[in-house]
């Protein structure tokens, strides 16, 4: 929204001073808010806040690749308190947020009959073989431990595996409050190592945060070599080769710690060490846009896992 106001700014302040949308008439003209839009719009560096002195609050999705945008949204939004958007799709609600908390709300117990099974177990090729699949009720779920979920609305007794992964943080009273973590089955294995994305993020955010760095948008795809490695791309401050070295042995460090099976196939060799490349900030999203067809704007969407490497000669120029 904020990009398309500095695109289309001078159509816009033309339709508030005469009173038309796109050169149509449509209401009363409006020239205080037509010279307050065209003063805002003045400053390259503009945000929502500058258009809408009065914003307090918004709401949208903060967990999992999502969270990558809290840099971007605090630009845009800056000193505006925010809420995490519910936890749903079109199958149903998933949790409802009742605060400010970033990533975790509450289950909507009162929405649908919730299943768990252990994120551990194949459920899938349980649900393919047809197997008998033993499920936890909300009230038996763990904190600390990540489930497939399982639902049933109450529009149709239909038991719905989503194929989303959840992470219980905490349970209140008898309430388990979870975020969504990934899709199941979404990871990068050459060797069995199964790196999921949230996964790769953990030890981006901690490679960054060694080299004094916030965490934004990355993107994440497998080279094959002898041996074959990961490759990431994300955007820094000021991108430099030296940068890249560093970020490369934190972040391979970082996964070591967090995957056993990663930590174990680069000891023996069978995978060599995790490279990063550092971009210029907004130099991933352009990318992403430019990705955009007319059929598809609206549904394209960022993808941190990639299927190949292909990307760092697009976005890097390398």
């Amino acid at each position: 929204m904020r990009d398309l106001l500095a695109v289309h700014g001078e159509e816009l302040v033309r339709d508030l001073r005469e009173g038309t949308i796109e050169g149509r008439p449509y209401t009363v003209p409006d020239e205080k808010a037509a010279q307050h839009l065209e003063d805002v719009l003045r400053e390259p560096d503009f945000s929502l806040k500058d258009v809408w002195p009065s914003l307090t609050l918004y709401t949208c999705w903060l967990s999992a690749s999502a969270e990558l945008y809290a840099a971007k949204l605090d630009a845009v939004f800056p000193g505006v308190d925010k809420i995490p958007f519910m936890s749903c799709g079109t199958e149903g609600v998933t949790t409802i947020p009742v605060d400010d908390s970033p990533h975790s709300q509450p289950l909507a117990v009162g929405q649908a009959y919730f299943e768990f099974v252990p994120a551990d177990v194949p459920l899938g090729e349980l649900v393919g073989n047809g197997e008998p699949v033993e499920t936890l009720l909300f009230d038996e779920v763990e904190p600390g431990r990540d489930y497939h979920l399982i639902m049933t609305q109450g529009n149709g007794l239909y038991r719905l595996w989503t194929g989303d992964i959840y992470h219980v943080d905490r349970v209140v009273d008898g309430t388990p409050w979870v975020h969504f973590v990934h899709r199941d089955g979404i990871f990068h294995s050459f060797t069995g190592e199964k790196i999921t994305e949230s996964q790769v993020t953990q030890a981006i955010k901690r490679g960054l945060a060694a080299n004094g760095l916030g965490t934004g948008l990355y993107m994440c795809g497998p080279r094959w070599g002898e041996p074959p490695n990961y490759v990431v791309v994300t955007e820094a401050p000021e991108p430099s080769p030296q940068l890249d070295r560093s970020l490369s042995t934190a972040v391979d460090t970082a996964l070591h710690e967090i995957n056993i099976e990663y930590a174990s196939k680069r000891d023996s060799g069978r995978l060599g060490p995790l490279e990063v490349v550092t971009v210029p900030h907004d130099a991933i999203t352009a990318y992403i846009e430019s990705r955009r067809q007319v059929g598809n704007a609206t549904q394209y969407k960022y993808k941190p896992f990639q299927q190949d490497s292909d990307f760092v000669a697009a976005i890097a120029d390398r």
